[in-house]
């Protein structure tokens, strides 16, 4: 299983890295939509969902 946190908060994304998930926190909706993009290229999701 992959997982990755996109979060506009600070908490959040740090309570996800200490369990191990990695992630960032954005608040503008353009940089969440490019990070989407971005990450679904790199690990994109499969055809069956």
């Amino acid at each position: 299983m992959r997982a990755y946190c996109i979060s506009d908060n600070v908490d959040t994304q740090t309570g996800l890295r200490l369990a191990g998930i990695e992630g960032v926190v954005l608040h503008e909706k353009e940089e969440i939509l490019k990070t989407l993009q971005e990450k679904q290229k790199i690990h994109p999701l499969p055809s069956s969902l």
